[in-house]
């Protein structure tokens, strides 16, 4: 059953494959809080996928250490959930990738 979800259009200034990621990142965090607080759901555990490894080293340490665009998003977002929910998922194995990869349904 599909609860919500929501997508956005990367912007027309060229950004950085990993800066995009991060701002997936941001918005995947923003939706599961909007959406806990909207059903009132009390969860014990939430778990955020990335493929990224770089956005995930960015969300495991201090954002002092980054550029302002990087650090605000960090900071937004873990205001809103926990480093130790990010985990790493491979290419190979997530299933979004594949859909925009032109994979046969069968």
């Amino acid at each position: 059953m599909l609860v919500c979800s929501k997508s956005r259009v990367a912007p027309l200034k060229r950004l950085t494959l990993p800066w995009l990621e991060l701002c997936g990142a941001t918005l995947a965090a923003k939706l599961s809080y909007t959406t806990t607080i909207s059903l009132k759901l009390n969860l014990n555990n939430r778990y955020y996928w990335s493929v990224s490894k770089i956005v995930l080293a960015w969300i495991k340490s201090s954002s002092t250490n980054w550029n302002v665009f990087v650090a605000n998003r960090v900071g937004k977002f873990l205001e809103i959930s926990d480093a130790d929910e990010w985990n790493h998922v491979r290419g190979d194995d997530n299933l979004a990738d594949r859909a925009s990869q032109g994979v046969s349904t069968e």
